[in-house]
Order: structure tokens, then C-alpha cells, then sequence
């Protein structure tokens, strides 16, 4: 049985119709391309069942496949038929349209460009400017938006394939209209470089970039240069090593690529300087005096933090002095009166820090504190030493006392 429709007014080329009602339907699409040429297509209605094929039919002509195109050898009216069958083999009612050719459609110029997910469209007509500019444009971006104009910008929703139909009608009434395929390419989050530095002995870093990230996809590859250096390291684990050829300041990058090929760098200057002692292990934190292995009077996990962060000689040694206070508070396991009748030489030591570098000498101090009594143990056992000790010296007036006045040696 056919369902016989008309296309409305005589100078319509172009109408969109449905083959039948549920549950089978399609949605078929007819339009000029250029003179005497008719293209039609069928698409899957949304939600409904999967169409496997489109038969078609006009002036006698019958055609199969998802887009068809028929060429009459004169104008006037044509009808076009179409049924569908799903993937199980049902057959939908045909449809008959009626369409009329009178006057030619124009030739349209489509230009279209994405950047990112942001849809850029522009109209004219071949061949003719003055027809261009005396239009009127209107635009359908399937599953997306209908926009009027001869430019239009819109934001896509998603990435991938959208079908753009841009329909026009001169001032003497000629209906054109024109479709393509754009595709909009996967954005995603540039993956982002970080890394982390651990000084061994012997002017050795170990490098972790494990902290190195790209939204669900693998780092694939890790590039590091190193100023004292013009080979470049690349790897495909997040680790690596390198023995700098001088102590010091020195600039390290690193790059890392995606498995899209999507990279991202960092620059960081780190310093390089000699910890003198290995780091310890888990051991170290098994007692209240930990490890002291070249038997300085310093243990090592602080001994090694003075290294990296002192800017001179001088720093190093004062921290060193002070530090040791700090460590005989833990080997004598003192008490409130052996730590108060300690404070004098705190304070001293104190103040010949503060005259080696008094911007940094405040934050050392309370660092040297931290790093001294950072494990659980040694910080409940400061806790029940401390609880009744005034506040800590003030830098402020430590530093007035000039250094002559003072014994640093």
C-alpha cells in the first residue's frame, strides 16, 4: 500500500519525510545537487530498528543503498518511492513523494572549519556574488541546532561526524540547497609534566616523573636534557637516573608525549650538592637516635636535609651544631630541666645562623626542629618535653647581636 505525498508549493525541492509509522520508520531526504539531478537519503530514525536497506524508486528507476541519486532528462514532476527493510528482515509501507522541477537551483559554496569544537560555516553561490549576497541562508546541523544567516558559528556538543545542510532562496525565488559532512576531531586535556628529584652520593639524582599525567590515556614517552649535558634521555618508564659532572645549580627538563601524541614540558633548576651520608632506611625511625653512620653527632636523614638546603658554608656548619643540640635532647633522652638548662647554647647557635643568612635562617630553624622530631616516636617524646617550655627564641632580637659579641666557633 502507498502512502502517496505531495511536496507543498511548486517550487519545492527539497522535503524530509517519514516511510511509515512504528515501528519500522526512516527518514528520507531529497534535494537538488545541481540541474535536472535529484539526491536523495534514508536514515534510522532515532531509538527505532536498525535499517539494513533502502530501496528506492523514480520514473521507473529503481535503486538500493543508504544515498542514491536519480538524472531525468527534463524538468517537471517526478515521484520518488521508498521503502525500508531492518536487520530482521521486516519490510516497511513504501512512500511516494512528489517533487517538481521548475527553475534550476544555484550552485552553492559551502566552506566549513572546526577548531577544537567550535563549528565556523560561511554560504555563497558559484559563480555568482551578487546572488550570494542578495540570499537568505538558512543552516541544519544534524542533532545540534538550526541557524539562520550567511556565516554562522556554533559550539559542538561532542567530537566526530555531523551532516550540515544549508538551504537558500535567491530574490527571484530559486530554492537550492546543499549537504555535507564535516568531522569534528577528539579534544582532550594536554598531558601535564612533573617531576621529582632525590639526591644520591657522587653527584647522582634519581629522576621519578610517576606523578606525570594524561587523562585516560599512558604516558608513551619521557625525554629529559640535563644542562651539563647535550644528549637527551628518552624512556618509556616514569624513573630514571643521571650523574651531573659538577655540584650546583643546574636545569633540568623533561617532556613528556601521550599515546596521541600529545605532549606537555617542564623546566625545573634544581641543586646538586654532596650528602656525604647514604640515605637511611626504615630503620632509622626505629629508635629515638636513628642512624648516624659517619658519627658527626648529626643522624643522617638531617644531615642530608642540611645539604640540600644550605646556601654556604657557613650555613651548613651552624645548622650542623645545631642539629646535634637537637639530637643530644633525643640520646640523652632528657627531661624539662636538661632541655631548659640546653636552651642557652640553642640560642647561641641560633644567632650565629641568623648572622650567616638571617632571611632564611628563621625558616631553617623551624625546619631543623621538624626534621629532627618527625617520626612518631620522637614526636611524642618531644611533645612530653616541650609541653611546658616557653615560645622559641625570637630571630628578631637574636640577630641584632652583632657577630663579634658572640662565640660561633
Amino acid at each position: 500500500m502507498k502512502d502517496n505525498q505531495e511536496a507543498e508549493g511548486e517550487d519545492s525541492t527539497f522535503i524530509s519525510f517519514l516511510t511509515s509509522d512504528e515501528p519500522l520508520q526512516a527518514i528520507a531526504e531529497c534535494y537538488y545537487t545541481n540541474t535536472l539531478t535529484l539526491s536523495c537519503s534514508c536514515e534510522e530514525t532515532r531509538g527505532k530498528s536498525a535499517i539494513s536497506r533502502c530501496l528506492w524508486e523514480s520514473e521507473g528507476v529503481k535503486k538500493e543503498g543508504r544515498s542514491v541519486d536519480f538524472v531525468y532528462g527534463e524538468s517537471g514532476s517526478k515521484w520518488v518511492s521508498l521503502r525500508v527493510i531492518d536487520n530482521e528482515g521486516t519490510i516497511s509501507d513504501s512512500k511516494d513523494l512528489k517533487l517538481v522541477f521548475n527553475e534550476p537551483p544555484v550552485d552553492l559554496d559551502v566552506r566549513c572549519e572546526i577548531n577544537g569544537n567550535l563549528l565556523t560555516c560561511s554560504a555563497g553561490v558559484v559563480g555568482d556574488p551578487a546572488a550570494a549576497d542578495n540570499s537568505n541562508y538558512s543552516w541544519e546541523i544534524w542533532g545540534e541546532t538550526m541557524l539562520v544567516g550567511k556565516s554562522i558559528t556554533h559550539s559542538l556538543s561532542r567530537f566526530g561526524e555531523f551532516t550540515i545542510v544549508l538551504s537558500a532562496n535567491t530574490l527571484d525565488r530559486v530554492y537550492s540547497q546543499k549537504k555535507i559532512k564535516v568531522f569534528a576531531p577528539p579534544t582532550y586535556v594536554l598531558p601535564e609534566a612533573l617531576f621529582k628529584e632525590d639526591v644520591q652520593l657522587d653527584r647522582l639524582v634519581h629522576f621519578d616523573a610517576t606523578d606525570a599525567t594524561s587523562l585516560n590515556r599512558k604516558i608513551a614517552e619521557y625525554k629529559w636534557s640535563f644542562s651539563d649535558n647535550a644528549d637527551v634521555v628518552i624512556t618509556d618508564s616514569p624513573k630514571t637516573e643521571y650523574t651531573f659532572t659538577s655540584l650546583g645549580l643546574h636545569k633540568v627538563s623533561l617532556e613528556v608525549r601521550d599515546a596521541m601524541g600529545a605532549t606537555s614540558s617542564i623546566e625545573k633548576e634544581i641543586r646538586v650538592y654532596d650528602p656525604q651520608v647514604p640515605m637511611p632506611g626504615v630503620e632509622n625511625d626505629l629508635t629515638l637516635t636513628g642512624i648516624d653512620s659517619d658519627n658527626d653527632g648529626v643522624r643522617d636523614d638531617v644531615q642530608r636535609w642540611i645539604a640540600s638546603v644550605a646556601q654556604n658554608d657557613k650555613q651548613i656548619e651552624y645548622l650542623k651544631k645545631l642539629a646535634r643540640l637537637y639530637q643530644d635532647v633525643l640520646v640523652q633522652e632528657m627531661n624539662f630541666d636538661e632541655y631548659e638548662a640546653l636552651r642557652p647554647e640553642m640560642e647561641l647557635r641560633a644567632s650565629c645562623l641568623a648572622q650567616a643568612d638571617i632571611d632564611s635562617s628563621l625558616a631553617l630553624e623551624r625546619k631543623i626542629v621538624f626534621y629532627t622530631f618527625k617520626s612518631k616516636n620522637r614526636y611524642d617524646f618531644r611533645k612530653n618535653i616541650f609541653k611546658d617550655v616557653p615560645n622559641q627564641f625570637s630571630f628578631k632580637e637574636v640577630a641584632s647581636v652583632k657577630e663579634g659579641e658572640m662565640n660561633c666557633e
